[in-house]
């Protein structure tokens, strides 16, 4: 199984405040081992400017470790805003957290786990 750790911001929206908390989370995330890190935004409503930066400095971090950083389940919002700061192709993105375990787990696994 491949070792992959999710994110989930709860806040409507993203921003300075989040930053501390999302960079330990990817920090001990990098160090546990995991090659597949996800970031859900499914309750986030806007990404203020410093959020876009966290998400920049999130990615470089996972790339340079080797690993992959995805986004799911974006609004139409958020979307809009990844993609005017000009990240939406520096993040492998997902309609929902499923559609990434699938990705990350494939066929076999998922019908291991009930799904």
């Amino acid at each position: 199984m491949t070792a992959s750790y999710i994110f989930e911001s709860l806040s409507g929206i993203f921003a300075t405040d989040d930053a501390p908390e999302l960079l330990q989370w990817l920090k001990t995330s990098l160090e546990s081992g995991a090659t597949f890190l996800l970031i859900d935004l499914e309750h986030v409503t806007h990404i203020e400017s410093s959020g876009l930066g966290t998400l920049m400095i999130a990615c470089n971090r996972v790339r340079r470790a080797g690993g992959t950083l995805a986004l799911c389940s974006l609004n139409p919002q958020t979307q809009m805003q990844v993609e005017r700061a000009g990240l939406i192709d520096k993040f492998d993105i997902y309609d929902s957290r499923r559609e990434f375990e699938h990705f990350v787990l494939g066929d076999d696994e998922l019908s291991h786990y009930g799904f």
